[in-house]
């Protein structure tokens, strides 16, 4: 499974870590699978120039930026122990840039060939890295936000990946296929929009 990584963690995720922040520029030390002193302050390094918390904790948001830059992710393969493969279904979406309030880009994984109408639904990818499904409470603000996404196709077409500020916080909607209009009860295949938050 894919792991954070922090100061003291070791293992081959550690010396590929080790190895694309040498690719990128930050000295970690020796490529030796060991999450030592020097493989910290260069993560910090990293997500002080990436414009994240340099806490040196490899979490999703640092992943994600990482990805952005060529580090491949990969996750422990159940059934074959000591091996990895490839994290196939994971995309990290860029951040907008310096200033951009509301930035859209396509998550490419959403399938956009399909027809509302048509049966079976499609299944959807899960949130981008560095983010989650949106749990608890929504404002006003947030409805209205999912809202005018989810009703305007052509400003935001399927799999659209809408990141915006609002409460004070970086959120996202992404337009998605639902099986079920939640207003009415409705069963079939429309299109949908879900809120996202980072994590």
């Amino acid at each position: 499974m894919l792991r954070r990584l922090q100061a003291g963690t070791t293992g081959e995720d550690v010396r590929r870590w080790q190895a694309f922040l040498g690719q990128v520029g930050f000295d970690p030390g020796a490529l030796d699978g060991d999450f030592g002193a020097r493989a910290l302050q260069a993560t910090k390094d990293y997500q002080s120039a990436q414009g994240l918390a340099p806490d040196g904790i490899v979490g999703s948001q640092t992943i994600a930026h990482a990805i952005q830059g060529g580090f491949e992710v990969t996750v422990d393969d159940p059934t074959l122990p000591g091996a990895t493969m490839a994290l196939g279904n994971a995309w990290a979406a860029p951040p907008p840039p310096d200033g951009i309030d509301l930035y859209v880009v396509p998550d490419p994984r959403v399938k956009t060939e399909h027809r509302v109408g048509q049966l079976p639904c499609p299944p959807n990818p899960p949130p981008p890295l560095g983010w989650a499904y949106w749990t608890g409470g929504v404002s006003a603000d947030l409805t209205a936000f999912a809202i005018q996404i989810e009703n305007d196709p052509r400003g935001y077409p399927m799999g659209s990946f809408v990141q915006a500020i609002r409460d004070q916080r970086r959120v996202a909607a992404r337009v998605e296929w639902h099986d079920y209009k939640g207003r009415t009860g409705e069963r079939g295949c429309f299109r949908g929009t879900n809120l996202l938050r980072m994590v």
